[in-house]
């Protein structure tokens, strides 16, 4: 999530960007463009991009990020890469 309302995600062997909004606690992501790489049979990037939608509020945890899906009791959660 950037500074200036921009995201960016990877959705395994395709990225994106779009936008998001944030209200309080809540979190609204998209509309999120996507490439259309051909990725492997056992890729889930359709679904996770599809989760994607369903984001309602986030939190950090320790340095990661965790996303609260409005399903209940799911949760997403994020770390930074290494170098």
């Amino acid at each position: 999530l950037n500074a200036d309302g921009g995201a960016e995600v990877r959705l395994d062997c395709n990225q994106g960007r779009g936008s998001y909004q944030l209200e309080g606690g809540a979190l609204r992501l998209g509309p999120i463009m996507t490439t259309r790489m051909a990725c492997p049979e056992d890729s889930q990037d359709f679904e996770f991009g599809q989760q994607l939608d369903g984001v309602a509020a986030f939190s950090m945890d320790g340095g990661a990020l965790e996303l609260r899906l409005k399903s209940e009791g799911d949760v997403m959660r994020f770390r930074a890469e290494k170098d």
